[in-house]
């Protein structure tokens, strides 16, 4: 999901389409040597690839949520790490009508911890 605070938006404006993100701070989250920068989104069968821009980046995905909540700019995240700011009203999801797809990293302490439905996600 794409999201933002409410005081974000009202000081910059809500995006209506992925392209209005180009004209936005987006928070981008890096691992190891990768950039996620690259966010897809998809309505009906159309898909559209945009390359966003940031002043902030980071390896660490609750920075980037607490940037979201704090206004810093627009996050891509998943909805498990934004329930509590979206509950709690310090984030808004924005470009509701686009699918987005983000990755899920599960850690477990050894191969023992992972339940049936934990394999059957991958």
């Amino acid at each position: 999901m794409t999201c933002a605070s409410p005081a974000h938006l009202k000081q910059f404006g809500t995006p209506k389409v992925p392209l209005d993100l180009l004209n936005h701070n987006c928070l981008i989250y890096c691992l190891g040597n990768r950039v996620y920068d690259n966010w897809e989104f998809q309505q009906k069968n159309r898909l559209c690839k945009i390359q966003v821009n940031s002043n902030r980046l980071c390896n660490d995905g609750d920075i980037i949520r607490r940037w979201v909540a704090a206004g810093r700019g627009i996050a891509y995240k998943s909805q498990l790490d934004m329930s509590t700011d979206l509950k709690l009203s310090h984030a808004v999801e924005i470009l509701s009508p686009y699918r987005t797809q983000t990755e899920l990293f599960m850690v477990c302490p050894n191969r023992k911890s992972v339940s049936t439905a934990g394999y059957a996600a991958q």
